[in-house]
């Protein structure tokens, strides 16, 4: 659940109190008093929601008249509700980005989700001004509200997409190359095993280019210098050197792996849930910006090498090659 605050109106009639008379003006402020605050009717607000990122829906409000706290202001209580899926094309921009960190060497490998609702919720408190007495009012108000919007679906409630909102400790048991490197390199920490195992994105090698967001998440984790060491070199390292090169975090006993992993998951997790999930947010929003920056410069030509037959058959020869080591 994310909440912020938003200026919600200003209407400018609400010049018309900005008169240059200062002593006009402390005269009004003088006509503020508390004594006119009580519960003097409510109302209730129906109406549609339209956005090109959400599908058509209806919301609702109600709203509370606290009565007077100088002629002619009123204080209004509100709450909104709004609750709509994710468009279609929406969902399909993110099942592209999903599969996009996937590497398969027989490309039939995709990220499918369901539906995605959200749900927003609106607190806010108006001041309204009345221009003028009469069965029909009309008013300049200027109001503060609070979001708190939450976002479900079936296609992440329980997976990993919903995990990765809270701790995610890689533990790495054996190889881990390319996709395998960056999945871990998205993770909070990381564990690898001691034994033969070898960590590294090896793209050039096999003969295909890296996807921004799998590359800005490597440069997240690396010095520039060893960035361009693994990047360029195409080198996979065992455990020993990959901890030197920070490529994981500790290395452990096969049969202590788990364990290990699952109790630096349990101390993340006394985090509060809330400051965790925010502390996240800032930590991975330089390299989301990143992606949003050069995405449209490069993903086209870096999809026309992935979903060539010359580099898939390279992904798929390289994979047999390994695995045989």
């Amino acid at each position: 659940m994310r909440a912020g605050t938003s200026l919600l109106a200003l209407a400018a009639c609400l010049a018309t109190l900005a008169v240059p008379r200062a002593g006009y003006a402390q005269g009004f402020l003088d006509e503020f008093t508390s004594e006119g605050l009580r519960f003097s009717g409510f109302g209730m607000d129906f109406g549609g929601a339209w956005s090109d990122r959400l599908d058509p829906s209806f919301s609702g409000s109600f709203r509370v008249d606290m009565g007077s706290v100088a002629p002619r202001v009123r204080p209004m209580l509100s709450v909104s509700v709004l609750r709509s899926g994710y468009a279609a094309d929406e969902i399909a921009i993110l099942e592209e980005r999903l599969t996009a960190v996937i590497v398969d060497p027989s490309g039939e490998a995709r990220i499918e989700i369901d539906s995605l609702t959200l749900t927003n919720v609106t607190l806010d408190l108006d001041l309204q001004y009345v221009l003028q007495a009469g069965r029909v009012a009309p008013y300049a108000g200027l109001g503060i509200g609070v979001h708190l919007r939450d976002v479900r679906g079936p296609a992440i409630a329980g997976t990993i997409v919903e995990d990765a909102l809270q701790a995610v400790v890689a533990a790495v048991n054996g190889h881990a190359i390319a996709g395998g490197c960056v999945i871990a390199a998205a993770c909070d920490r990381r564990l690898m095993a001691r034994g033969e195992g070898k960590i590294g994105v090896p793209e050039l090698l096999v003969g295909v280019p890296y996807p921004t967001i799998a590359l800005e998440l490597m440069r997240a984790r690396l010095s520039f210098a060893l960035l361009q060491e693994a990047v360029l070199t195409a080198r996979t390292y065992a455990a020993d050197m990959a901890r030197e090169r920070g490529l994981v975090d500790e290395l452990v006993e096969p049969a202590l792996l788990v364990e290990r992993a699952v109790e630096i998951a349990a101390q993340m997790g006394s985090i509060p849930a809330a400051v965790f999930a925010l502390a996240k947010r800032q930590l991975i929003a330089p390299v989301m910006d990143a992606v949003a920056l050069h995405e449209r410069e490069f993903e086209a030509e870096v999809a026309r090498t992935w979903e060539s037959p010359e580099a898939l058959a390279a992904v798929k020869a390289y994979v047999e090659r390994t695995l045989k080591k």
